[in-house]
């Protein structure tokens, strides 16, 4: 990494981001979709935030195994990662609901109807990081059988 030029480093850094970061990428797509054409279907909200914690774990993961083969992170044992990329989702929920908030304050949209609303919210996140920390653990545990 050291003996690359920053312009490649700058390219490469941008596709491992790209990349990993289309299925999230859809999924906030989906999100705004529903936002506007049906603001008050809850029932399309709450597995969208599942759906959304689910990528950004996905996309923190595929991010990190890129790093990892390339030597720029050292070997860190998987139950780390796993929890990493666990407070990951938890952050970019946060990141989301002030997000949420800043809109209903000072856009009037309503994005955040109630605390429940918010609560259920990052409930949904963490669920969905947790479900593919769960799905892939094999990815996860495939690392550290390595380190031994």
């Amino acid at each position: 990494m050291l003996g690359m030029r920053s312009s490649s480093l700058i390219k490469m850094l941008g596709r491992d981001f790209a990349t990993a970061a289309l299925p999230p990428v859809v999924i906030e797509f989906l999100h705004e979709i529903q936002r506007v054409l049906l603001p008050n279907w809850e029932v399309v909200d709450v597995p969208l935030h599942f759906l959304g914690g689910f990528t950004i774990a996905w996309m923190i993961l595929i991010v990190w195994q890129r790093w990892h083969k390339r030597k720029w992170i050292p070997k860190i044992p998987s139950w780390i990662i796993a929890l990493t990329v666990w407070g990951t989702v938890a952050l970019s929920g946060i990141f989301w609901e002030f997000y949420e908030w800043t809109s209903d304050y000072f856009y009037h949209t309503n994005m955040q109807p109630n605390a429940t609303d918010t609560m259920m919210d990052f409930l949904m996140d963490l669920l969905g990081g947790l479900a593919f920390i769960i799905a892939f653990q094999r990815d996860f545990f495939r690392e550290s059988k390595k380190q031994k």
